[in-house]
């Protein structure tokens, strides 16, 4: 079975002439008259036919060759190609299973259809390229990308702030004092101290003595509070920090002091309840340190000073920090880091989760991909029409399923 990829771009060629979905089904008629029909085909097997009104043989690339080459490449009709269909080869959010809280396996379709939707799903078993694949959970984590390969919270204690592995600065963090974005009575609460200061809780790692992507994230709410920071820097001021108005749900990200960091961007998710995530990502410097801060604000200006009142501050759940270019789905930790996998992609496009999607979860994907077809005949009938010229009134050749 080769990977051959059927060759474009010949200067003869014309538009498809026929494309046609075929379906093989047994009608068996009872003496009555009545008749039962039986599909032998799941799905529609598809037959293309093209034609090359001229195959040049006079230059350095010839047309000519390289349909011969490719043909006499897979002995005639012995062994399979791809094809890029131009009219069918790519979708958009395409659905291809819900979820049903136990099944983790699902094959990859798309759906050839008119403006009405009537179609009927085929099998994608030959990715042109990397899917993006998609769950939508219907809870505080919406519509999530799935990630083939792992990906890893590098948070620790990532719901209870409270924890040591946090540095509190004008801050306390009272446990488990509201409902998080899951549901649970996990979300903590950063309260102000009452001093002329900043009011921060913030949490370091080290890191490569080279640049690397990084994004922060944590879920917030507003609790006499409605302004928050979140800095992702070296711990010394140089990176960058985000300013999320919590009851407009808006973000700015701003510089920090120092040089080396690189902006990426920053952004505000509702979450449900009035919590939102909030993310930013950066790309670092050299520096071998990086922090994750959590700053309370009252008015929400960069390394904001102000007196607080001992009472006031964010809900806070969540946190995040991982080397993506994006906050991706969240990933709980305790104390020590978590790395998930989402799901595993099959060589003729099966998708399996390492964890099932939930019940009634749509899962959608979107992406290109080929046909893998094998040619009808095994000669060519081609035509010369002048010297060097040639003509190719009909190649068909159809699809195939593994």
């Amino acid at each position: 079975m080769s990977n051959l990829v059927f060759p474009t771009g010949l200067k003869g060629i014309q538009l498809i002439a026929n494309r046609s979905p075929q379906w093989r089904t047994q009608v068996q008629e009872a003496m009555s008259g009545k008749e039962t029909a039986i599909a032998k085909r799941a799905y529609p097997r598809i037959v293309w036919e093209l034609s090359y009104e001229v195959l040049r043989d006079d230059l350095a690339t010839s047309d000519l060759k390289i349909i011969v080459g490719f043909f006499n490449a897979l002995n005639g009709g012995f062994d399979t190609f791809l094809y890029t269909d131009p009219y069918f080869n790519s979708v958009t959010a395409q659905n291809f299973g819900t979820g049903d809280g136990a099944t983790r396996a699902f094959q990859l379709s798309a759906t050839y259809k008119d403006a009405t939707g009537q179609g009927w799903p085929e099998a994608v078993q030959n990715l042109n390229g990397t899917p993006a694949v998609y769950v939508t959970f219907g809870d505080y984590r919406g519509t999530a990308l799935q990630y083939q390969g792992p990906r890893t919270n590098l948070a620790l204690q990532s719901q209870t702030l409270d924890n040591a592995t946090w540095t509190k600065f004008q801050t306390t963090v009272t446990a488990n004092a509201a409902t998080a974005p899951d549901g649970t009575a996990t979300a903590d609460k950063i309260v102000e101290s009452t001093a002329n200061n900043q009011h921060f809780i913030s949490q370091s790692w080290g890191k490569a003595a080279s640049p690397i992507t990084y994004t922060g994230s944590l879920y917030l709410q507003p609790s006499g509070r409605s302004k928050a920071q979140v800095w992702v820097h070296d711990g010394s001021g140089n990176g960058y920090v985000a300013i999320f108005d919590l009851s407009a749900g808006t973000v700015t990200l701003s510089t920090l002091t120092g040089v080396g960091w690189t902006a990426g961007s920053a952004a505000i998710t509702a979450a449900g309840g009035g919590a939102y995530r909030c993310s930013v990502t950066v790309t670092s410097a050299s520096t071998t340190t990086l922090e994750l801060r959590v700053n309370v604000c009252n008015v929400g200006t960069t390394q904001e000073i102000y007196t607080g009142d001992g009472t006031s501050g964010l809900y806070a759940w969540g946190a995040q920090m991982e080397t993506a270019a994006a906050a991706t789905t969240y990933i709980p930790t305790t104390t020590a880091t978590v790395s998930v996998t989402d799901y595993a992609l099959s060589s003729t496009g099966l998708v399996t989760f390492t964890t099932a999607p939930p019940a009634a979860a749509p899962i959608i994907w979107t992406g290109a991909f080929y046909y893998r077809c094998r040619f009808q005949d095994d000669e060519l009938n081609l035509t010369e029409i002048l010297s060097r010229f040639w003509q190719l009134k009909k190649l068909k050749f159809r699809s195939v399923k593994l």
